[in-house]
């Protein structure tokens, strides 16, 4: 199995990822270079525009109803610290 940055599969970057969030006027914690998690805050309200990010960037997120980092509202998860595809070679 081989490991490729999702930048070199599709051309995108994180800061991509971060620029396509504040278009959509969402705000994030990144906390991934603190081995922590990238996240979006926003409840299931949010859904078109997470499956939107699935679509176009090949990455999921996944829900929780109560994030500490984001005052305790909920939020979407992403726990790479760098955006990572697997292709099989």
């Amino acid at each position: 199995m081989e490991f490729m940055k999702y930048a070199e599969l599709s051309g995108s970057s994180d800061q991509d990822i971060l620029d396509y969030l504040k278009l959509h006027d969402l705000q994030y914690v990144d906390n991934r270079t603190k081995k922590g998690c990238l996240w979006i805050k926003g409840d299931k309200d949010i859904s078109p525009i997470i499956k939107n990010i699935k679509k176009i960037y090949g990455i999921s997120f996944i829900f929780k109803s109560e994030v500490k980092c984001l005052a305790g509202g909920p939020g979407w998860w992403l726990k790479e610290r760098k955006m990572v595809k697997y292709r099989i070679s």
